[in-house]
């Protein structure tokens, strides 16, 4: 059984610039499963942990703003040093359950995570990823470490889409550690 903490009733405060932060303390950037508000599962329980000793977490939704957003990132506070980030998607923003990002979508999704890191000084940053949709999307960063965190056998879905097919390979190959929630996913 994992210790839990209790948590003193807060008020949530905006981003706070990098200035105010402890200069070796790391980013994390959260490309998720589920948006934070749908499920509080491993992802939030994880991008929980790393605020509290910490580290500032931007949590990327898995549904994409239109591309006219792209120079207007907002951060959206959901908990002390954890914040919402909606990033644009392109023209026809992709499904991550369903789709393989195309190249547009790319550069528009990378331009969305640079703007964010250009606005909010984020420089060295640990990327989790949670699923594979954001697999050719995080292989275009720059400066950061890459962390697959396979919480489950996607392919195995019935109703699981090409991005779990065709792109768990790739990130698992190319991402600088994989954690797997389980001995059977680790043998896969």
């Amino acid at each position: 059984m994992w210790p839990f903490r209790k948590r003193k009733p807060h008020r949530l405060k905006p981003v706070p610039p990098r200035s105010q932060a402890c200069a070796t303390t790391y980013d994390v950037l959260v490309f998720p499963i589920v948006d934070w508000d749908f499920l509080f599962q491993r992802p939030q329980h994880l991008s929980l942990e790393f605020a509290c000793r910490g580290h500032r977490v931007f949590y990327f939704s898995t549904r994409f703003a239109p591309v006219r957003y792209i120079h207007n990132i907002e951060a959206r506070p959901v908990a002390p040093d954890v914040f919402s980030v909606r990033l644009p998607g392109g023209a026809h923003p992709p499904d991550i359950y369903r789709d393989i990002p195309t190249e547009l979508q790319i550069a528009a999704i990378e331009s969305g995570v640079e703007r964010l890191r250009e606005r909010f000084d984020i420089g060295t940053a640990l990327s989790i990823v949670d699923y594979p949709f954001w697999a050719p999307v995080v292989r275009q960063l720059a400066n950061h470490v890459v962390l697959y965190d396979c919480m489950d056998d996607y392919a195995s879905f019935a109703n699981s889409g090409r991005p779990a097919r065709e792109l768990e390979t790739e990130i698992v190959r190319e991402a600088d550690l994989v954690v797997c929630s389980s001995k059977h996913l680790q043998q896969q």
